[in-house]
């Protein structure tokens, strides 16, 4: 657990999404960090399941994160969805842009 975003509860979830936004200020960008592992990492899994999250449905859980001031704004979901896309090239996409769109 990197220091400053502890919590006191423990969610899969919240792992999943807070932990990622730490990581890539704190030690380095997403990619590069996947990248660097002695391992084969699903980055492809990864980076789908960032784009297809129903991220509304983190406001409960992002709003129990206990954390240093330095992470507070990742408790935004807006915030959060943006951070993590633009780290993997991606753009969140609106109701509206997708009537435009049709």
């Amino acid at each position: 657990m990197l220091q400053g975003a502890r919590r006191l509860k423990v969610s899969f979830v919240e792992d999943a999404y807070f932990d990622p936004y730490v990581l890539s200020r704190k030690v380095m960008p997403i990619r590069p960090f996947i990248g660097s592992l002695p391992y084969a990492f699903p980055a492809a899994a990864f980076e789908n399941g960032l784009v297809s999250m129903p991220w509304f449905d983190l406001l409960d859980e992002l709003a129990e994160i206990i954390c240093d001031p330095e992470w507070e704004r990742a408790r935004d979901v807006e915030f959060l969805q943006n951070a993590l896309y633009l780290e993997i090239g991606a753009n969140a996409v609106s109701e509206e842009d997708r009537d435009d769109a049709v």
